[in-house]
């Protein structure tokens, strides 16, 4: 079943970790570079730059819904694992303030979606290479420390939770989705959405 708290316990460690990754992870752009060892492709900065900003030290999205068409090969997989593990270590849309404990704790459900379960689980094969430090686009050490996130199964699919209690599903919208109905999530991401039948009543009817 789900977690209801964070399996990833504050420590001094844990503190000096995101101390030294702090400054390099509001600019997705720096994360991939500086903390994922990743050199974003011209495609690739095109797409966060218009998905992502700072403002005032804080990361956002610019909008509420960001629609990304590619053509294939161009890395849409690996962006998307990118800029799951930039939101959900920086959990975006959660007010920080001056409590960081409040912010700690506080709810962060991502849901990433695709037509089927394999296909979802495509990210999350890039995101677990991403954090081993093993992904063949690393093209230098990665310094985001593999125990600021543990994977582990959510509701019998494999998932993953941050540090900071963020917690990520990789589900189908098989049957229009149905599983998703009624669960409040502070970000969703959908891939293949192309393939989907049914896309215009999941949208509608499931995630707005």
């Amino acid at each position: 079943g789900i977690r209801e708290s964070n399996p990833l316990k504050a420590n001094r460690q844990t503190a000096e970790w995101i101390e030294l990754i702090g400054p390099k992870s509001a600019d997705i752009e720096v994360f991939a570079r500086d903390v994922l060892g990743i050199d974003l492709n011209p495609a690739q900065i095109r797409w966060f730059r218009s998905a992502c900003e700072v403002v005032d030290g804080v990361p956002r999205f610019r909008s509420k819904i960001n629609l990304h068409v590619a053509a294939n090969q161009i890395g849409k997989t690996i962006g998307l694992a990118i800029l799951i593990l930039w939101a959900t270590h920086n959990k975006v849309g959660v007010a920080r303030g001056d409590d960081h404990q409040r912010w700690r704790t506080a709810a962060f459900q991502w849901f990433h979606l695709a037509p089927t379960q394999q296909q979802a689980y495509l990210v999350l094969r890039d995101i677990r290479q991403i954090v081993d430090g093993t992904h063949a686009a690393q093209r230098r050490k990665s310094v985001f420390p593999v125990q600021l996130c543990e994977f582990h199964k959510i509701e019998d699919y494999d998932g993953f939770t941050m540090w900071n209690g963020s917690m990520v599903q990789f589900r189908t919208t098989d049957e229009r989705a149905k599983a998703l109905q009624g669960r409040r999530a502070a970000g969703i991401s959908y891939d293949e959405a192309a393939f989907e039948s049914y896309l215009k009543s999941i949208v509608n009817e499931v995630l707005l």
